[in-house]
């Protein structure tokens, strides 16, 4: 038995390296992408942010695991900026503990990265490696700020910091505690970006405090992903406008059902019976199978793609990016491609056109 057990041993105790693009051995150096200045940084970082997201979130292990290969420690440099550039996608909490550390690690690449990767896993706008001063007291504040991160963690989500920092933005009343001080705008962008169906609740007790429309359509799109709802009201024809009345319409819907609840509700539960009925492929058993998900691609509507494309992965299908500021644009249906051909489906696709797709 003994002698069994020392190989297994050993083959536990060497963990492969994390997945990573080629892309990443180019990190924090922008001289490859194009552009100049910050424009040559940002191009950098857009494309690291989806190279690193697709990798880590098609080959790689989840944030928990993830958390637990930074806590036992021993990985490289290179699978240091792997776990900070793309688990930043998971945007999970058990992941903020590997950012305070790396914020304060002796190498400036992975304190670069830490930081980059800090923003991304909240949602918030990442700054360009080469323009933060690298000071002591520039790693120190920026690890501090991790350090609130996570104490602010144990008792609140990410989307209820956001929303706090949105409130205290407003000059509004607020639960006490860590706020991001942000523009309100940006307040509520970073919660587009990271909101989940277990935050329908936060969302849901923000909304009677939105007195300024431009607001209140934010939060609306927000709530029609994770909803997996359709609030926005079609124009009806190719020629109607998109004016504010289209969005009016959606907030007028949240208006009614928030005035109905007089007791907490479970999001995903919400999440799954609109999933059910808005592809009219009831599985029986609430979602647990892929069909309603991949019903929900089939749909010429993007909002409603956010949960689906969060879901499958877990059935199998390789993970496809979506752009939450912008779900109509025509990149993730191209990407849909990959999610459908995993299944042996035949589908409609986004754009009209039937097909047979074989795995």
């Amino acid at each position: 038995m003994i002698g069994l057990a020392l190989p297994l041993l050993l083959a536990t105790a060497v963990a492969p390296p994390l997945p990573a693009p080629q892309s990443l051995a180019r990190f924090p150096d922008a001289s490859y992408w194009p552009g100049v200045g910050l424009q040559q940084a940002a191009n950098m970082l857009a494309e690291l942010k989806r190279d690193c997201e697709r990798e880590m979130r098609t080959h790689g292990p989840g944030p928990q695991q993830l958390a637990a290969r930074w806590a036992r420690g021993g990985l490289s440099e290179r699978d240091q900026l792997a776990l900070l550039l793309g688990g930043a996608s998971y945007h999970h909490l058990s992941l903020l503990p590997a950012y305070a550390e790396g914020l304060r690690s002796p190498s400036l690449k992975v304190r670069q990265a830490a930081a980059v990767g800090l923003a991304w896993l909240v949602g918030d706008r990442a700054p360009a490696p080469q323009s933060i001063p690298d000071t002591p007291e520039t790693w120190e504040r920026l690890g501090g700020f991790a350090d609130a991160l996570v104490q602010a963690s144990r008792t609140r989500t990410l989307v209820g910091i956001w929303v706090d920092s949105y409130l205290h933005a407003r000059g509004l009343p607020r639960r006490p505690g860590l706020v991001v001080v942000r523009e309100p705008a940006q307040c509520l962008q970073a919660i587009l970006e990271v909101a989940s169906p277990a935050d329908l609740p936060e969302l849901l007790a923000l909304w009677p405090l939105l007195d300024v429309p431009g607001d209140r359509y934010t939060v609306l799109r927000a709530l029609e992903m994770i909803m997996v709802a359709r609030l926005v009201a079609s124009p009806g024809s190719e020629r109607g406008g998109w004016g504010d009345w289209v969005y009016e319409t959606g907030a007028q819907a949240v208006d009614a059902f928030v005035a109905q609840r007089c007791a907490t509700v479970d999001g995903w539960e919400v999440a799954r019976r609109n999933a059910l009925g808005v592809s009219r492929a009831d599985d029986g058993c609430g979602g647990c199978t892929a069909t309603p998900w991949l019903r929900l691609l089939e749909m010429a509507y993007p909002p409603v793609w956010a949960v689906a494309l969060e879901v499958l992965p877990a059935f199998g299908a390789p993970f496809t990016p979506y752009d939450r500021s912008n779900p109509m644009t025509g990149g993730t249906a191209q990407s849909l491609d990959l999610v459908f051909a995993y299944f042996e489906i035949q589908g409609r696709a986004p754009g009209g056109r039937v097909q047979r797709r074989v795995q």
